[in-house]
């Protein structure tokens, strides 16, 4: 077995791969699904 490089596929600009981001009323899937925003708690 040869080694093999990694391979590095190219998705765009920063601003182009968060041009679709939003502040919603939701979390990620570090929370519990649909935790409101005013429920989170910092630390």
């Amino acid at each position: 077995m040869d080694y093999q490089p990694p391979q590095i596929t190219d998705y765009g600009t920063l601003i182009e791969l968060t041009a679709g981001s939003a502040t919603g009323n939701s979390t990620d899937k570090l929370f519990n699904p649909l935790t409101p925003r005013s429920q989170l708690t910092f630390t």
